[in-house]
């Protein structure tokens, strides 16, 4: 075997072994997992500064504010995307991530309160990929600064919060005005889609 030839496999080898790493379940799931396990829930007797959680509908703070996701183009307030960029007929890849977060309301029998967070652990699945979103990847790797990768060859995932759907949040409690839930790198937020029928979703 020459050296071109290893070279080939080599490539090859890196590809499969970051393609594995992206689909297999994520540090950051496992952690946001044990971090909602650990979470009481919000009550009367929740101290300021301590791990709490709280169940409700996800709501924008103020009209229009939002993200709209690249793919899917779903309304949302948290969004992870991850690519493994490839360039022509390369192999190789590159996994390049970025992950955005904007305060928002949660929802619930009781009121709305406020999140606001710097970081989130993910506890959801990513959207299915749409076979419609050709143009968008490319205008997705051009944001990530790979303008000119290969769109086709590209592989795409999107896990985001979306506006309307029913999440636990599980975060420190802020009783400073207004009242809060909030994240930080050291002590992010930990979210999870809560699989309830929601009549109240916004249209």
């Amino acid at each position: 075997m020459n050296t071109l030839q290893y070279l080939l496999l080599a490539a090859i080898g890196v590809s499969l072994v970051v393609t594995f790493i992206m689909k297999m379940p994520s540090a950051d799931r496992r952690a946001a997992r044990k971090r909602l396990s650990a979470a009481p829930e919000l009550d009367e007797a929740s101290a300021d500064g301590a791990l709490v959680k709280v169940t409700g509908i996800v709501r924008m703070r103020e009209h229009g504010e939002r993200f709209v996701s690249p793919l899917s183009e779903t309304r949302c307030v948290v969004l992870r995307t991850r690519v493994l960029v490839r360039h022509g007929r390369d192999p190789r890849a590159k996994l390049v991530e970025d992950f955005k977060i904007m305060p928002f309301m949660i929802e619930d029998s009781e009121g709305k309160l406020l999140v606001d967070a710097e970081h989130a652990l993910l506890d959801l699945a990513p959207v299915k990929e749409s076979k419609q979103a050709g143009p968008r990847k490319s205008q997705l790797l051009s944001e990530l600064g790979h303008e000119g990768a290969n769109s086709e060859a590209s592989a795409f995932e999107e896990t985001l919060v979306e506006v309307g759907t029913t999440v636990t949040v599980a975060g420190t409690l802020a009783k400073a005005d207004p009242l809060r839930i909030v994240g930080t790198k050291d002590q992010p937020l930990a979210i999870r889609l809560e699989r309830v029928s929601n009549l109240e979703n916004e249209p």
